[in-house]
């Protein structure tokens, strides 16, 4: 109001032609909500009907499962803080997507609520995965991406990503920490760390930059932040698991280990480092050790990780029959492939 030099009748004018707009724009949502899913013939989703917004009106759609991650820590039903989830929601699945045996195996406990068996479980490569995959030696769209976070081409990028904690208020930022020794190590390396929270920490994400360090908002898709990254520092989040695609350094910094296992949602393995794919730190001393270890051996990390997450067979080029009604079969890979192209990881597509 103050740019605008709006005050007395004008100013209420404005306001009201504001209310005005915003309705309009809210009326234009809800209609979209309601017209596309009435009129959808295959829903996709990453994390559920609240993906299309307040309400569902999907009557006689099929309904697809993707996921938005591995399920590394418990989920759904599958966790002891919601043993019963989905169990009184009415929201159901018709195919849910998995990258790997294991994986499978963990969907159709974690989501029998939601309509997951063992015979609508789809083994399948993951979309987001298949984009690395084939944009690792995209240099054109890396260097884009670099430029748009004012990342020097030089610059050595490490990533750190960290899950969410249910229970535990303790969230460990490097930037707020500022380690003298962890600000050495990246000016040494020419290197840079971005940081991003998990998005259900949003206020920690302010997309600024300061000195080595740069604090990610939501605006840059997880993947692309993946893409440019040359080491990845995470922890029970299972966004390692797409990076092990880009054969690149993982290293799975830990900093409150005993207090996330016994109080937290806990993990699927019993010992969940069968399944990490690099090695484990416990303390910033032990982080720097591994980050400047020359000697490359986080290979048998990437190869013990494929092994246990079952990683060992392609599920590429498999062809899935989508709707045996008309007997019509769709390659997965190239479906998914589109809808990746046209959303952000929280993917709100319909497709008829």
């Amino acid at each position: 109001l103050k740019e605008k030099n709006l005050s007395g009748s004008a100013m209420t004018h404005w306001l009201r032609w504001l209310t005005i707009k915003e309705l309009f724009l809210f009326a234009e949502i809800v209609w979209n909500q309601f017209f596309y899913q009435l009129r959808a013939g295959k829903a996709f989703f990453t994390h559920g009907y609240q993906d299309f917004g307040d309400y569902s009106f999907l009557k006689g759609a099929i309904c697809f499962q993707l996921w938005h991650g591995f399920p590394i820590k418990k989920i759904g039903a599958d966790n002891s803080n919601t043993p019963n989830e989905g169990k009184r929601i009415y929201e159901n699945y018709q195919y849910f997507l998995a990258s790997s045996p294991v994986m499978a195996r963990r969907m159709s406990t974690a989501f029998s609520y939601y309509g997951a068996q063992k015979e609508n479980v789809l083994i399948a490569s993951m979309p987001r995965v298949d984009y690395l995959r084939e944009n690792s030696n995209n240099y054109e769209l890396k260097a884009a991406i670099k430029k748009k976070l004012g990342i020097d081409s030089g610059e050595f990028v490490i990533t750190y990503l960290p899950t969410f904690r249910d229970k535990s208020r303790q969230v460990f930022s490097f930037q707020k920490v500022n380690n003298q020794e962890v600000s050495h190590i990246l000016e040494e390396k020419n290197a840079v760390l971005l940081e991003r929270q998990h998005f259900v920490r949003r206020s920690s994400n302010n997309g600024q930059r300061v000195g080595n360090y740069l604090n990610l908002d939501e605006t840059v898709d997880t993947q692309d932040i993946l893409l440019i990254t040359d080491l990845l520092i995470s922890d029970y989040s299972s966004v390692y698991v797409d990076f092990i695609a880009l054969n690149k350094p993982i290293i799975h910094f830990l900093y409150d280990n005993d207090d996330y296992l016994k109080n937290d949602r806990g993990t699927y393995a019993i010992d969940p480092r069968r399944e990490f794919a690099g090695p484990v730190a416990y303390t910033i001393p032990e982080l720097l050790s591994i980050i400047g270890n020359k000697n490359n051996f986080f290979e048998k990390y990437r190869l013990r990780a494929n092994k246990n997450l079952e990683f060992n067979q392609n599920y590429n080029s498999r062809f899935i029959d989508w709707n045996l009604k008309v007997q019509k079969s769709l390659n997965v890979l190239s479906l998914f492939n589109l809808l990746l192209l046209n959303c952000q990881i929280k993917c709100n597509t319909l497709l008829k």
